[in-house]
Order: C-alpha cells, then structure tokens, then sequence
C-alpha cells in the first residue's frame, strides 16, 4: 500500500440477480447508506460482495477492485461502501438494475478523524452532489486536522450514461428523507413530514372539489 493512510475512489457494482435489483431499489437501500463488504470465493478467487443494512445481497465488486480492497484489509484498514446511485440498464432482450458506491478505506490510527469525515461524505451524496474523495496528500491532512470537519469541494463528474441506461436514484428525494427519519427514530421530524403531505393532498382535494368545477 502507499504511504497515504487513506484510499478512495468510485465503483460500479451488479446485482448477482433479480432480488440484488429489487432490495437496491426499494428504501431499504438509499442513496448515503454503507453496504457491508464481504469477501466469498467464487470461481478459486475471492470475492467482494456488497450487502445492505438489512442483511441482503444487492451485488459483487469486480476483481480489481476486490484485490484493492483486500490490500487494505490486509493493512488493518477499515473499509467503508456507500451507496452513491443506482442505474437501470435495458439493450436487447437484457435488463437489470446495477449501482455505484463510494469505496473509502483509511487506517485505523485516524479512525475518529474518518468516520467524522464520511458523515460529511454521507450527507454531500444524499444531497446529489458527487464529492471528489480520491484526496491528494494536502485533502487527507486537512481531514485529519479539521478531525474529520473538512469535506472537498470538489466535485466528481456524474456517470457517462451509454444509450439505454437510466439513473433510477442518485439522491435522497424527499419521502426517502422521511424513510431515514424514521429508521433513526426522529419522531418530531417524520410527523411534521406527513403533516405536510397529508396538507398537500387535503389542498388538492379542495381544488379538485371547489375550485375547478367553477371553470368548467
């Protein structure tokens, strides 16, 4: 491994089938969210498999990737997945959903200093914005003497999308926000959520109801 304690970058992933797709694209997988890495043999190789908080299989990281992530590990490095977007590809008699996930690994020394900064990360990917996480020397100091304050401004390009590719979720839209609400119990917040959708359609049923039968 580099001198660097910390190593980043952006990675696809697929789904391993039908299921990987449809817990991926369900709120138990939101965009922000860590996926656990797991290591499996497949074929005589090992493996990295990504599963949500829930416990379900959503899709397997490529060799190169695997390899990488196994360097670190080897290092005694936490290594950290985080759900960044989820695309649906489409081209002949073939479909199927896939994703990307922000792969942030740091050594254990500055574990507080990271785990500070991957909130940041966390929230900068719920919002839409894609931060550039592959940190030059001068990024990874400023996160560990900001204690993990410090987030980049830069910005990663979005995915190239290749003719018959959607992006299904690359942000939290805002009934997801209140999905997280309620996983992290804020009761307060999650009530004065509904209170405004249930006002919403109470206001599109008075339109419906009184105000347009009159232009009618």
């Amino acid at each position: 491994m580099a001198s660097s304690p910390y190593y980043a970058q952006y990675c696809t992933f697929k789904t391993t089938d039908k299921s990987g797709g449809a817990f991926l694209l369900s709120a138990d997988s939101l965009i922000g969210d860590d996926l656990e890495i797991r290591f499996e043999v497949e074929d005589g190789r090992q493996v990295a498999f990504l599963w949500n908080r829930f416990g379900h299989l959503v899709g397997k990281l490529d060799r190169s990737i695997t390899h990488q992530l196994l360097l670190c590990q080897a290092d005694g490095w936490e290594l950290h997945a985080i759900l960044s977007a989820v695309l649906f590809s489409e081209s002949g008699n073939s479909s199927f959903y896939w994703g990307e996930v922000a792969i942030i690994c740091f050594s254990k020394r500055y574990s507080d200093e990271f785990n500070n900064y991957l909130d940041g990360i966390r929230k900068l990917l719920r919002s839409g914005k894609r931060p550039l996480i592959t940190l030059k020397k001068q990024g990874v100091d400023s996160v560990i003497n900001s204690k993990g304050a410090w987030t980049p401004k830069d910005r990663e390009p979005k995915i190239k999308l290749e003719p018959g590719t959607v992006v299904v979720k690359d942000y939290l839209k805002y009934d997801e926000r209140l999905v997280e609400m309620a996983r992290n119990r804020n009761i307060g917040c999650m009530i004065i959520g509904w209170l405004f959708i249930f006002a919403l359609v109470a206001l599109a049923g008075y339109v419906v109801w009184n105000i347009i039968p009159h232009f009618a």
